[in-house]
């Protein structure tokens, strides 16, 4: 097997055939860095030139068959509905091959495919017989079946990149990107004219795989190697085989990780690879190399069962600048956000990525088991998300309150503490920040009664209303915070007078009630 990279282009050959040359496009460059308004589903990623940043995560893969028409070249090829049928049988391997490979992460680490079976599965049409030209007319049938989806016009890589955007934004995934399917089985040797029969757009970041039916000597039987091998591209992989011309001293992917099991060293002499021949990056085998995995993404070094890509904490922020200690309330309003792992690759925007995304928020006070705190918005679910913590009838004390919030593959924040004093005035039942008559009216509703708490008019935490409450009542009457307008002298004369009057009616109801309850016993 061969290869030739022209221009990030990495073309697929015969085995042992020649290295056919091929005119490539000019890459616009200004076209791709334009903005498009749309939604990128990937966090902080660029529509355009972050479509398949790392293979982890959903991934939209469109496919395209393309049929030729009949005019501007013969046709030569027909799609059957039994060569459709092998395909998505082969497609489908592909992929779940690929989804395999993350087995063993967290579940929202994971790559899953959604396979988009472009106009509904129905070959696009193109005036061109795709097979019966070289690889460089690509330039020329693939942006006429493009044109017959609505993406007409331009850069073709480009408007591949905005098909690739929209699809991710409709199928709601982090990534999408597209193979193209070209009929092959009444041609001689399955290849284009050159020979080569499957190749992928790589610059300025992974976008797009051509392949044939027959995948030239491969045989159809191996269309899935042959996709999963390109597939490998579409994550940043490199290839290892002598004659891609790729050496192991190069660095790809997000991670930017060494090509380590090339055939080729920097000098450009052949070397016996380090894990072997039988890889997938070098004759297709369905067996990745240790740096493979390292360029897409796969590695856990600590072996948490989260790829290191992904292996970050969320951020949590904000402030408790809404709290009201004199009437025992903490509000805590702030905001939890992913936080990405840096970019080191050399592809793409070069902006730093993740998919994960904030999962959950939790709080405790005094350092007792946590509790959720649900989103402001109702739900989880999203890069970034609001919060607010609302904490009330604090009776007075010191409480120590923490926060935290965790992404989808269970890390955790930092936790956010707060030391907050609830400076309630005693005798203060429903916390309104002075005490009052309504206060009393509290307590003596529940004079005697066991089993209440601070509304109530249990001041004392003994969980009974006592004389000794009404004393701490009648001792703070009239009192305010200093949150409520600063305080104020204890009760005058009258006011005394009054409370003295109601403990006393309420000492002789409370009495005719114990007589009531020993009489009938």
């Amino acid at each position: 097997m061969g290869a030739v990279r022209i221009a990030e282009v990495t073309v697929m050959l015969q085995r042992g055939g020649p290295i056919a040359a091929a005119a490539l496009l000019a890459l616009s460059l200004g076209a791709w860095l334009a903005p498009r308004a749309c939604a990128a589903p990937a966090y902080n990623a660029n529509p355009i030139l972050d479509q398949s940043s790392f293979a982890l995560g959903t991934h939209t893969l469109n496919v395209i068959f393309v049929e030729s028409d009949g005019t501007i070249d013969p046709d030569l090829e027909t799609w059957t509905p039994e060569a459709l049928a092998t395909m998505q049988s082969k497609i489908s391997e592909a992929t779940a091959w690929w989804e395999g490979l993350t087995a063993g992460f967290h579940p929202n680490a994971r790559l899953q495919f959604n396979l988009n079976y472009v106009n509904g599965g129905v070959p696009v049409a193109t005036g061109y017989e795709p097979i019966s030209r070289v690889m460089g007319y690509a330039e020329l049938w693939i942006p006429d079946a493009m044109a017959n989806l609505g993406y007409g016009g331009g850069d073709f890589l480009y408007q591949l990149r905005a098909f690739n955007s929209d699809q991710r934004v409709a199928q709601d995934t982090n990534w999408s990107t597209t193979i193209f399917v070209v009929n092959s089985i009444n041609d001689p040797d399955g290849a284009f004219v050159d020979g080569s029969f499957a190749w992928s757009y790589t610059l300025p970041s992974p976008t797009a795989s051509v392949l044939t039916y027959d995948n030239g000597a491969w045989g159809v039987e191996d269309f899935h190697r042959m996709l999963a091998h390109e597939l490998g591209h579409h994550y940043g992989a490199l290839d290892e085989y002598y004659l891609s011309g790729r050496t192991n001293v190069e660095r790809r992917g997000y991670l930017n990780w060494l090509n380590g099991n090339a055939e080729r060293d920097g000098q450009g002499n052949r070397v016996t690879p380090p894990e072997g021949t039988h890889k997938l990056m070098l004759d297709a085998s369905l067996d990745p190399s240790s740096f493979t995995l390292g360029q897409v993404g796969q590695v856990d070094t600590d072996g948490d069962g989260v790829p290191d890509v992904l292996d970050t904490f969320p951020t949590l922020d904000g402030n408790d600048s809404g709290s009201d200690p004199g009437r025992g309330v903490f509000r805590f309003e702030g905001t939890a956000s992913v936080e990405p792992t840096e970019n080191l690759g050399p592809l793409g925007s070069g902006q730093d990525i993740t998919i994960n995304w904030i999962a959950g928020a939790e709080y405790r006070v005094n350092e007792s088991d946590w509790t959720s705190l649900p989103a402001a918005d109702g739900a989880f679910g999203a890069y970034e998300e609001d919060l607010e913590l609302l904490l009330v009838d604090l009776i007075p004390g010191q409480y120590a309150i923490d926060l935290r919030v965790l992404n989808s593959v269970d890390n955790a924040s930092e936790i956010y503490s707060f030391d907050f004093t609830s400076t309630v005035i005693p005798g203060d039942a429903d916390f309104d920040g002075t005490v009052t008559f309504a206060d009393f009216n509290a307590l003596a509703n529940h004079y005697g009664m066991a089993g209440v708490g601070w509304r109530e008019g249990d001041f004392s935490g003994d969980g009974t209303v006592r004389f000794e409450d009404f004393n701490t009542l009648a001792n703070h009457f009239g009192n305010s915070s200093v949150a409520s307008g600063g305080a104020k002298p204890v009760p005058e004369p009258a006011a005394a007078a009054m409370l003295l009057g109601g403990l006393l009616a309420l000492l002789c109801r409370w009495s005719r009630r114990l007589l009531g309850r020993q009489e009938a016993s």
